[in-house]
């Protein structure tokens, strides 16, 4: 008995798209993973744009608690003041009109993001151990136009 095959579709026709698309998602996964990992190391920070997590000064963003920073022209906020010793990563946003960064001096540590354009941000991951800290714009003279917070962990 002779199998009728209207349209010639063979089995082999209908794979080849599957194929073709799995072939493209290996590529843009590849491409997106070698992008994600490619950029500079400036002695040390941990500059990143920021993946979901969750927004309270409690919530877990893979290797610290997160704390939420707001810049703006000229001022910094965090989303919490109350620290104690452990990891954090401060997850930056510029709200402001110019370009900042952020900055965290103290107890030996010295660590900063990239330059934010406005409505960009960046994750900068630290250890804090009991101390003082000076959270700062290291932009310009933004510091000394008032982009400073002391805080105390303990």
């Amino acid at each position: 008995m002779e199998e009728i095959n209207p349209g010639g579709v063979t089995v082999e026709n209908c794979q080849q798209p599957h194929r073709r698309l799995s072939r493209l998602v290996v590529i843009l996964v590849g491409t997106v993973l070698a992008a994600t990992s490619c950029g500079g190391d400036d002695g040390g920070s941990a500059a990143t744009t920021p993946s979901p997590a969750k927004s309270a000064a409690t919530g877990d963003a893979g290797t610290g608690t997160v704390i939420n920073v707001d810049e703006k022209d000229f001022t910094i906020e965090l989303s919490t003041m109350e620290l104690s010793p452990g990891t954090y990563t401060f997850v930056t946003t510029n709200n402001g009109q110019t370009t900042h960064a952020l900055e965290i001096e103290g107890e030996g540590l010295e660590e900063e993001t990239a330059d934010l354009a406005p409505g960009d941000s960046a994750e900068l991951t630290v250890t804090l151990e009991a101390g003082e800290y000076e959270l700062y714009c290291p932009v310009g003279n933004h510091k000394d136009m008032g982009m400073k917070l002391d805080i105390t962990v303990e």
